[in-house]
């Protein structure tokens, strides 16, 4: 278990994840919150926010991952190899920075709610 130390009381504690899938009626989409609270003094952090696109986003990144160590390099020299990576893994941390503005802005609107 991940500990850490509360912000707001000082105390450590284990982390243990929750959710909270927000009705509709309240947010727009399926948004799922996931937080965990300080046991001692019962302050909320979240940790991530989701909704249907930012989860297809996630999906799509762990399957460009594989397909990544799934590919044939084989006949490439060495620096051709190199490039080849090097393409494949730009193309993943622009995903990765979509995706992270996207599960700010999320993390944004739900802060506004509370």
């Amino acid at each position: 278990m991940d500990k850490v130390t509360c912000d707001e009381c000082q105390n450590d504690f284990n982390i243990y994840l929750q959710e909270y899938q927000y009705p509709v009626t309240q947010v727009k989409g399926y948004v799922i919150e996931t937080y965990f609270m300080c046991p001692h003094c019962n302050k909320k952090y979240i940790a991530f926010v989701t909704d249907k696109q930012a989860r297809k986003m996630q999906k799509e990144i762990r399957s460009y991952h594989n397909q990544i160590f799934k590919k044939d390099y084989t006949g490439l020299t060495e620096e051709e190899y190199k490039k080849e990576i090097d393409k494949q893994h730009n193309v993943l941390n622009i995903m990765k920075q979509e995706l992270k503005i996207k599960m700010d802005n999320l993390k944004e609107q739900i802060k506004a709610l509370n």
